[in-house]
């Protein structure tokens, strides 16, 4: 069961570090890539939000009932049947992947 405390947690604190970006928004690229504090700020804000978003998608790919690679093969599937080709889902450490065992 998908847990909506989580969810809401988890979006509310991306919302509070969207906030925080916003206020660097008077600068530009170029103020900002030439101040090493502020650079690091922006890198960190991003980080935390695409986590949270990893998070977010990890909880529903969870409660799914379906694994990292159950959910490899679902879109393999798709991929093979919408292109009529195979694409290459090679993923270090899962031997079902790399020794062939999709077809």
């Amino acid at each position: 069961m998908l847990d909506k405390n989580f969810i809401i947690r988890k979006v509310k604190l991306i919302h509070e570090e969207l906030s925080h970006l916003e206020e660097l928004s008077n600068f530009s690229v170029e103020e900002i890539a030439a101040d090493y504090k502020k650079t690091a700020i922006v890198e960190r804000l991003l980080e935390k939000i695409i986590t949270r978003a990893i998070d977010i998608n990890q909880h529903i790919i969870a409660e799914m009932g379906k694994g990292i690679v159950s959910t490899f093969w679902i879109i393999y599937q798709r991929e093979a049947i919408n292109s009529r080709r195979k694409c290459d889902l090679r993923i270090p450490g899962v031997s079902l992947l790399n020794e062939g065992g999709l077809p």
